[in-house]
């Protein structure tokens, strides 16, 4: 027997309250045990904070496409056509693949690219792999090491060539 998408929502929510206590799901707990930030509060708060909250308050039964939360830090998928659930899970997924990528770098890596993108990286509100890939992918194009000084003349070329990169990416 297939059950329909319909009745398998209430069971599914009733199973995720009974063995999480509406705290969060098996794909945030993936993401959180070895959680790179990068020392991002935006970052941080919204998987540690504004994540557990959504579950907390999500009511699947009366209103699953409720999106209870503003997911305030950018991921590089555009998901506004998701509602609810949906929504959360298409961010959580962007999430994993993001920490998939965080998690391959040096850690001094990263925070030198941050730090020359910006000081206060800590405060900003700017997804963070892009700026490390970016980081990362201009001085290979210019074929120069991620520490040495690129040609001003060329940088406009080259974050044109990243920028159309990214898009196709996506």
């Amino acid at each position: 027997m297939k059950d329909s998408m319909e009745e398998l929502i209430p069971i599914v929510g009733r199973l995720a309250e009974a063995y999480t206590g509406l705290e969060s799901t098996s794909l945030t707990y993936e993401i959180q045990p070895d959680f790179i930030s990068c020392g991002n509060r935006c970052l941080q708060d919204t998987i540690e904070k504004g994540l557990p909250e959504f579950f907390q308050w999500y009511d699947v039964k009366f209103k699953p496409q409720d999106t209870v939360i503003f997911l305030e830090y950018p991921v590089l998928k555009d998901f506004s056509g998701e509602k609810g659930v949906d929504r959360i899970y298409e961010f959580l997924k962007c999430i994993r693949l993001e920490q998939i990528f965080l998690k391959g770098l040096p850690p001094e890596t990263i925070r030198k690219i941050l730090e020359k993108h910006d000081s206060s990286y800590e405060d900003m509100i700017e997804n963070l792999c892009e700026i490390i890939l970016t980081g990362i992918l201009i001085p290979v194009l210019a074929k120069k090491s991620l520490g040495e000084r690129l040609d001003p003349s060329n940088v406009r070329e080259l974050e044109m060539a990243r920028e159309g990169t990214l898009s196709q990416m996506l």
